[in-house]
């Protein structure tokens, strides 16, 4: 089942794959009954920043391939979503570090 989150111009979709070949086609038919969604009402995608994410207990991160209009979307390791940086491992590392990277730039131009 397709899951979407919007905001703005911003869209996340997102779904519980349960290591099945058939949820994975599901999932890409999802994104193909949008890709046919978003030409009826000629809104096209930036499929540049279309990104592919998948996230899991096991230390196996790699993500099925998905295509939308065409293209392959690119596999990544992070997003960053409304400030809030989430990693394929949901570690908070990656958000500690850029907010203490954060804090040590304005505290440089204090000084």
């Amino acid at each position: 089942m397709l899951n979407r989150k919007l905001f703005a111009d911003d869209i996340m979709v997102y779904s519980i794959l349960k290591d099945t070949k058939e949820d994975v086609e599901e999932l890409q038919k999802d994104l193909t009954r949008l890709e046919s969604w978003s030409n009826d009402w000629q809104l096209k995608f930036n499929t540049d920043k279309c990104e592919v994410m998948c996230i899991s207990k096991k230390n196996d991160y790699s993500s099925p391939q998905y295509h939308l209009c065409g293209n392959q979307l690119k596999a990544v390791s992070g997003v960053k979503d409304l400030g809030i940086y989430i990693t394929s491992n949901l570690s908070c590392s990656m958000q500690a570090s850029k907010c203490t990277n954060k804090a040590n730039t304005v505290l440089g131009f204090i000084r």
